[in-house]
């Protein structure tokens, strides 16, 4: 399947701009950031997902990851 990561993001975008507490739109923007090497917009969006969800331990999780990603991806340059 071909993917439309504009296309994605501006829905993404567009769900926030209506409801902006919308935690799975940030999760999955988040995702999308990732999968594009974009990891400091993944962070972001994963750290908006704490505020609506503070202490949970699998976003934690995965912006230490991303983080982890991030600085592997820096280092191979």
């Amino acid at each position: 399947m071909k993917k439309n990561y504009k296309k994605a993001e501006s829905s993404f975008r567009e769900c926030l701009s209506l409801q902006a507490d919308y935690f799975a739109a940030h999760y999955e923007l988040a995702q999308l950031y990732y999968d594009l090497k974009n990891f400091s917009g993944a962070v972001l969006e994963l750290q908006q997902t704490l505020t609506y969800a503070p202490g949970n331990h699998a976003i934690l999780r995965k912006i230490e990851e991303v983080k982890w990603e991030a600085l592997g991806a820096s280092h191979a340059r």
